[in-house]
């Protein structure tokens, strides 16, 4: 349930939204509050997938990456083209655009943490 919250905040950061009026059981923006290993996992299972998306981005070919590391975003890519008539080029950009979007996002997430 932590890695929701996790999700909510970066997600309200990245909109320009302030979480402050929420409290939360667990808050990990106060140390204190995850420094039990089961409270900080869900966080560093987050930051270790950013890392392996960040490294796949940053490959010589990322969609090959992508593809061979998430064999389903090639039948997403295919149902999406056939649906939108757009190139397979295209829609593989538009989905590694979302990707670089979510990691920069949860680095400036990650940044509030510190």
């Amino acid at each position: 349930m932590q890695q929701v919250f996790q999700h909510r905040r970066q997600a309200l950061l990245a909109a320009g939204l302030s979480t402050d009026d929420v409290s939360y059981q667990i808050d990990i923006y106060q140390a204190e509050s995850i420094r039990d290993g089961n409270h900080i996992l869900p966080l560093r299972a987050m930051q270790n997938q950013v890392r392996k998306l960040d490294k796949y981005l940053r490959a010589e070919k990322p969609w090959f990456e992508f593809s061979k590391n998430f064999p389903l975003l090639e039948e997403i890519s295919l149902e999406i083209s056939n649906f939108s008539k757009n190139e397979m080029g295209l829609i593989h950009d538009k989905i590694l655009k979302l990707y670089s979007n979510y990691i920069n996002e949860w680095q400036q997430f990650e940044h509030q943490l510190n």
